[in-house]
């Protein structure tokens, strides 16, 4: 036997509980679109505060090593003076103190620079197969020795004065009201007012019609084919 045929359902009333879910549903769908924005705005936020962390920290290897070398030439011409016999050693203890102390500055300066650019190629994935053990920017002279390692890396970075006044430009604007991450709420409670109106909408009875037309066989105990046309309304 079989029975063969379009079966059409309509729901002609439900309290708007299934318009108001469609409605809810494509609120969800923009804020996650709009969550997604937010995501790679941040990410474009950190980024930048990486690269300008790594301006500021070439920045305070630069002004160490030039003052690491005035250390160098201070102790030099001093311990000329004491093997001369125009200077005490005690100005050529404290003149080593001072080149040490800078040394130590100069390396812990370098360290925080190498921090900075491994934050920055964990975020932009670029330079992830170059070593920043030992970078030194590319304006700052430094001669290797036991002392002072040679740069593994030779950073080529905007100036800081330029990124300073882009920074500048950009903390002057007027606040910005349609923000994803502040569009991405709205959605969300509008998303949640539509779904409270979906559920509100389940206390109201639903008013269902249907209609059929199939081609059975057989028409129970008699063998032939016929049509069965059904039409109906449910009210629950």
């Amino acid at each position: 036997q079989y029975s063969i045929g379009p079966d059409l359902t309509w729901t002609v009333f439900s309290g708007g509980a299934l318009s108001q879910a469609w409605r809810a549903s494509q609120a969800n769908a923009r804020a996650q679109s709009l969550q997604s924005d937010a995501i790679h705005r941040q990410i474009r936020l950190a980024a930048r505060l990486a690269y300008f962390q790594a301006q500021l920290a070439a920045e305070q290897v630069r002004l160490y090593a030039e003052s690491y070398r005035v250390e160098q030439a201070q102790y030099h011409d001093i311990s000329i003076r004491y093997h001369a016999g125009e200077s005490a050693r005690v100005d050529l203890l404290s003149a080593e103190q001072d080149l040490l102390t800078r040394h130590d500055l100069l390396l812990q300066a370098r360290a925080n620079l190498a921090s900075a650019i491994r934050d920055l190629t964990s975020l932009t994935r670029i330079g992830e197969d170059l070593d920043p053990t030992w970078p030194l920017d590319k304006d700052t002279t430094l001669t290797p020795s036991e002392e002072m390692p040679a740069p593994t890396l030779v950073l080529a970075l905007d100036p800081l004065k330029e990124s300073l006044a882009r920074m500048q430009r950009s903390g002057v604007s007027s606040f910005d009201a349609h923000q994803p991450q502040l569009q991405f709420l709205s959605e969300l409670a509008e998303a949640s007012r539509r779904t409270a109106k979906s559920l509100e909408g389940g206390h109201w009875p639903t008013l269902t019609v249907l209609a059929s037309l199939m081609r059975e066989y057989p028409n129970g105990p008699i063998q032939e084919a016929v049509t069965q046309k059904t039409f109906g309304v449910n009210l629950s």
